[in-house]
């Protein structure tokens, strides 16, 4: 059934945040999860579109004047993340307003609310936005199943 998956190792310090959406099964030290139902509106999670990523191109010879390493630009996709940042949110809650304005809907958003301990698993359906935060420094593994093709936030494998 799960012939091909991506297995992603995270390293991940206290309070590292992301919020973002995949088909995945997390195992795992301590992490806060919320969790975002697919039917919550593209409007009140604001992910992000196509972005351009400037890197150091490595294939190319540095400068032979200068010693500078060329960069090269490329489109990268982004529509599984939030521009939403929960951290800075969490870290300011008296600013409703503020955040309100920034991200429109997405304080109002309805989420389900998870703490996973030690060796726990747990299985986030296709299309569920989730954000995860380390409670404790640790190590986490996910496995992503299937080649992800997302279009107006619905994900097929």
């Amino acid at each position: 059934m799960f012939n091909e998956y991506l297995s992603v190792k995270w390293y991940g310090v206290e309070d590292m945040n992301l919020l973002y959406f995949a088909s995945e099964v997390i195992c795992t030290w301590i992490e806060y999860i919320r969790l975002y139902s697919p039917r919550t509106p593209e409007s009140q999670i604001h992910p992000r579109k196509q972005e351009w990523v400037t890197s150091i191109d490595e294939t190319a010879d540095p400068d032979p004047v200068s010693g500078v390493q060329p960069t090269t630009r490329r489109l990268v996709d982004k529509s599984d993340t939030s521009k939403v940042d929960l951290a800075a949110i969490e870290s300011s809650p008296a600013e409703y307003e503020q955040w309100e304005e920034m991200q429109p809907g997405f304080m109002d958003a309805d989420y389900v609310e998870i703490v996973l301990h030690e060796g726990g698993c747990l299985y986030i359906p296709i299309g569920w936005w989730h954000n995860v935060r380390g409670l404790r420094t640790g190590i986490s593994v996910n496995f992503q199943w299937g080649e992800r093709t997302c279009e107006n936030r619905m994900c097929q494998n």
